[in-house]
């Protein structure tokens, strides 16, 4: 860093960072002092233009006492030491509790002033004020501690990227996982051995009378630092604790300030960062005296700050610094669907690979059942109200308006848009404010199977949003109707092979074939577009001419009664009832059901590229599909499978007789040269490196007037929409 850097951290803890060491009579008063020093260190952050970081214990953010208890973690730390442990303490407490009492452990009111402040970070302080010094029965239980911590914050509307130890008690053991938990930047102790250690349980009257006498006179150096990155992690040392007023040294106050301003001075003129902290329980007695300290040296930065330009900063502020070396860089990629399960099931491996190479990224889809799986993954995620099938002017105008607020917020450095809301009302959000889009198509739907007047419409738009994108498509088909119908420029359009298969998941347990009954399997949902009907027809016209052939044929998908062509559920019982089929619903384990089946069909109208068929593949299942974009692409005909012509029960009858008749070792050459043909051309990591391939092309490109409202300081509001 060129120019000097001040940095504060606040530990925001209340009884739950001194518990193991005082009785709440003995500190009540500094701890309910908090609840008025707190706006008045946020009013002399505003005065002086200061940016801060909180670091909070997850319990705060609770209203009260009754409320943690309700949502406690399955998984304990169970410290051996039982006095340290926090949820020995809770259970301890009777289930009448004063409102004063609440105060002493919950803070929900302040942590919401503090992120309505300008410039300040709301961050973590671990979910429990955990101990990682302390012996536990499983060093698995700080990552659960971590996880809830991060996940709590996302639902009470933060993102909480950057870590403060309790007790500065650091264990590198856990840096690997830090940032799979989405901390971008913790802060550690200074190089020195008085207090690299943090604050261990064996500390020894020598160590602290040597703290103690460092406060005011400098004995072990300034303790500034430039931050580094540690496993893509920000690495930011402290430099000093603003101790408190103590009323029996106030002789030494002066001192004590002087060598505070001493070490700033030698960060502002060597380009360094000082780092200052402390608890704001600290300042809860002697308010005034506290304040009047802390005023005096805000008021030496800001002399600091005019001769020597330095900079008040954040903890995540320095980690921006530190790894934004080029400006051009993306860093911030929004992926951007139309459900939370289309994320978890289709582009978690992609999301993934991202973050992996340094990216951050953001979701952003309406809520669902799958939402808090993508969050426990670490992921930061954003709720958008999004009515996926309806066809309102006034409903995706306000999409597109509560698209660009949002955008406006997270300034996003590009956007990943799959589905067809996200491809149009999010890349015209995207335009409007100058960020990168690029669109995915990953099937065309009704929006191109039918000819009304909702379908020109949507063309229409479509030509519109994807006005200079780079455009993803899954297969050759599909981009060559969009280049002939002119909805986009031949240069813009890239071939990727579908959305990958993990080809180590789907992969067959069993060598040979296990049923008695050959059985077949169809995986998709209950539409009219996915030729389900087709495959109820085959196996009636298949039965009748097979009588005695004994065939088992299974439907897995779920219903999907939004779409104008789905199956009723009063057909699906009636092919159950005629004994036609065996409906398996739905199920999160897809590769245990087509592992059970001899055959997997899919007698679709059009795919982008199919996920099943590719899935299927990798498992060495034969299959039987239509002749049509997103399906031939995975057959070759008589190799793997055999290819039908769309929307003809007859010819799918015949491939499924025909298929029922292959002598067992053909089966398994079929199956073993689809496997073949998924690890050559369709694995997910060919898709992750095409993809990393399409982003690095926007690192050189210049950013437009978007970009510039990113080279103010940033304000760490993180209040999610």
């Amino acid at each position: 860093m060129a120019r000097g850097s001040f940095t504060i951290s606040l530990d925001f803890e209340l009884f739950w960072g001194v518990r193991a060491k005082r009785e709440l009579a003995d500190y009540e008063e500094n701890l309910l002092g908090v609840y008025e020093v707190i706006p008045k260190i946020l009013s002399l952050f505003e005065k002086y233009n200061i940016h801060a970081t909180w670091a909070t214990v997850g319990f705060l953010f609770y209203k009260d006492i009754e409320d943690i208890k309700k949502d406690i973690p399955k998984n304990l730390p169970n410290y051996q030491n039982r006095k340290v442990d926090p949820y020995v303490y809770l259970n301890s407490l009777n289930s009448s509790y004063s409102e004063k009492f609440s105060k002493l452990h919950c803070a929900s009111s302040l942590i919401n002033k503090i992120a309505e402040s300008k410039n300040q970070e709301l961050a973590t302080h671990t979910y429990s004020h955990f101990f990682t010094y302390e012996p536990l029965k499983s060093k698995e239980a700080f990552i659960i501690d971590m996880k809830k911590a991060i996940t709590l914050g996302i639902k009470k509307g933060y993102s909480l990227k950057s870590l403060v130890f309790p007790r500065n008690q650091i264990d590198l053991t856990y840096i690997d996982t830090l940032k799979l938990l989405g901390v971008e930047s913790y802060r550690t102790n200074p190089n020195h051995w008085a207090y690299c250690d943090g604050d261990k349980p064996s500390k020894s009257f020598f160590l602290r009378l040597y703290r103690l006498f460092d406060t005011y006179v400098n004995i072990s150096g300034h303790h500034t630092s430039l931050p580094i990155l540690k496993k893509g992690v920000a690495e930011l040392k402290s430099s000093m604790m603003l101790r408190p007023y103590f009323d029996k040294l106030s002789y030494l106050e002066s001192l004590k300030l002087n060598r505070i301003k001493k070490a700033m001075k030698h960060a502002a003129t060597h380009g360094q960062n000082f780092h200052l902290w402390w608890h704001p329980h600290n300042f809860g007695k002697n308010q005034e005296k506290n304040l009047k300290n802390l005023e005096e040296l805000l008021l030496y930065f800001q002399k600091l700050q005019k001769n020597y330009n330095m900079l008040s900063l954040t903890m995540d502020e320095v980690k921006n610094m530190l790894i934004d070396k080029n400006k051009n860089s993306i860093k911030t990629v929004a992926v951007v669907l139309n459900t939370s399960w289309n994320i978890y099931n289709f582009r978690l491996a992609l999301i993934k690979a991202l973050r992996e190479v340094g990216y951050k990224v953001i979701l952003i889809a309406p809520r669902d059942e799958y939402t808090q799986k993508l969050e426990e993954e670490g992921f930061v995620y954003y709720d958008i109200k999004m009515n996926n099938k309806g066809v309102n002017p006034f409903e995706d105008l306000l999409l597109t308006y509560n698209f660009y607020k949002l955008y406006q917020k997270i300034k996003p450095d590009i956007l990943l848009n799959y589905t067809i809301k996200p491809n149009i009302y999010s890349s015209l959000a995207g335009k409007y404010l100058g960020i990168p889009v690029v669109n995915n198509i990953t099937g065309l739907g009704t929006v191109f199977l039918n000819n009304n007047i909702s379908s020109h419409i949507a063309r229409w738009l479509y030509k519109i949003s994807l006005r200079k994108n780079s455009v993803v498509f899954q297969n050759k088909d599909d981009m060559k109707l969009f280049i002939e119908k002119k909805l986009l420029k031949k240069k813009l359009g890239t071939l990727i092979p579908g959305s990958g298969v993990d080809t180590e998941r789907f992969k067959s347990k069993y060598r040979t074939l296990k049923n008695k009954n050959f059985t077949f399997l169809m995986i998709a949902r209950l539409i009219k577009d996915k030729g389900i009907k087709e495959y109820i027809e085959a196996i009636r016209l298949f039965r009748q001419s097979n009588s005695h052939k004994n065939c088992t044929f299974k439907i897995l998908g779920s219903l999907y009664l939004s779409n104008p062509t789905a199956i009723s559920k009063q057909e699906l019982d009636s092919w159950i009832k005629e004994g036609l089929i065996e409906y398996l619903g739905y199920s999160d384990n897809v590769q245990e059901e087509i592992d059970k089946v001899d055959c997997v069909v899919l007698p679709s109208y059009r795919e982008g590229l199919s996920r099943v068929l590719l899935e299927a593949s990798s498992m060495a299942k034969p299959i039987i599909t239509t002749n049509v974009p997103g399906c031939r692409d995975v057959v070759d005909n008589g190799v793997n499978g055999y290819l039908v012509e769309v929307k003809n029960s007859v010819e799918l009858a015949k491939a499924i007789t025909k298929m029922v008749n292959l002598p067992i070792e053909k089966l398994r050459h079929m199956g073993k040269e689809g496997r073949k043909k998924v690890l050559n051309d369709f694995s997910d990591q060919k898709v992750i490196d095409k993809y990393l391939s399409i982003l690095k092309k926007f690192n050189s490109q210049k950013r437009v007037s978007f970009q510039n409202s990113y080279n103010k300081q940033v304000t760490v509001k993180q209040k999610i929409l």
